[in-house]
């Protein structure tokens, strides 16, 4: 177990939009993918009660997800979810993160697109940043000016991200409009509108795993090398360029083996809380 990060020392990152079809899924699923897959101890807390990450990595929701065991899935562990959620307090939720930050480096929270429901306000507690999915275009915009004002009012930094970008004019627009009002808080990354993230999410795998030399997976992992100095910054310098590492050959740009997490096994020195991981129920 590295040393620099001990376990409950997680970083949280809730990914996070007050609209639906903005790539929040998509986002969340493949960030915890790429940084799983350069040996980080990474959880993935689903905490949309229609369990849209669970069923984009493969698996089937669950009955009680408050106290459901996480499942391996390529290479990280998977909190599912499931419609009770949607009865669950803030601090229900917020424990059900915390429990996912005793065993991992970094925990990544996909809350359902509503601002007001228990979730965001359980995640914004224990959050380090909140990444907001910006669709860019008009319909996208106006929920972005809400996420970021969520997080402000309880202090967590924000960051946004352009998602669906086109080589429209009206994304051009969106995006320099974007610019004009975050400023550095827009990343530098912009996820690019792809069919084959759908059909990833279609076999239940992230779209780093079955399109690693895709554009959109390598917007993703260039997202992933991006924030992750703002979460694990003492972690950063080590793991150099591994996460912009294309997975279908194994090897790094300069040569350097990675992991390719794609059999489902969870990541050595990762234990699951309370014992073996267990299945849908």
């Amino acid at each position: 177990m590295d040393s620099t990060q001990p376990p409950g020392a997680a970083r949280v990152l809730l990914v996070a939009s007050g609209k639906g079809g903005t790539g929040k899924t998509t986002l969340a699923l493949a960030l915890a993918h790429a940084w799983a897959a350069t040996g980080l101890r990474v959880a993935l807390v689903d905490a949309d009660p229609q369990a849209g990450t669970t069923t984009a990595a493969g698996l089937v929701p669950v009955a009680d997800p408050l106290t459901a065991d996480p499942s391996p899935a390529h290479g990280l562990l998977l909190y599912p979810a499931g419609r009770t959620l949607s009865g669950a307090s803030p601090d229900a939720h917020a424990a059900r993160v915390r429990r996912a930050a005793e065993t991992a480096e970094l925990v990544v929270v996909d809350a359902s697109p509503s601002l007001t429901d228990a979730a965001h306000e359980g995640a914004l507690g224990v959050a380090a940043l909140v990444l907001v999915a910006a669709r860019t275009d008009a319909a996208g915009l106006p929920s972005v000016a809400e996420t970021v004002a969520a997080a402000e009012a309880v202090g967590v930094p924000v960051r946004v991200v352009p998602t669906f970008t086109a080589g429209t004019g009206l994304a051009r627009e969106s995006h320099a409009f974007l610019r004009g009002r975050y400023g550095d808080r827009v990343t530098a990354a912009a996820i690019p509108q792809d069919a084959r993230a759908a059909e990833a999410a279609g076999v239940g795998r992230p779209v780093t795993l079955t399109a690693p030399r895709s554009r959109v997976a390598e917007a993703l992992r260039v997202l992933a090398e991006e924030l992750l100095p703002a979460l694990l910054p003492a972690r950063t310098a080590a793991l150099g360029g591994l996460v912009r590492s294309p997975d279908t050959s194994g090897k790094g740009a300069a040569g350097r083996r990675v992991r390719s997490p794609d059999n489902g096994a969870a990541p050595p020195a990762h234990p699951v809380p309370g014992g073996a991981a267990g299945g849908a129920s």
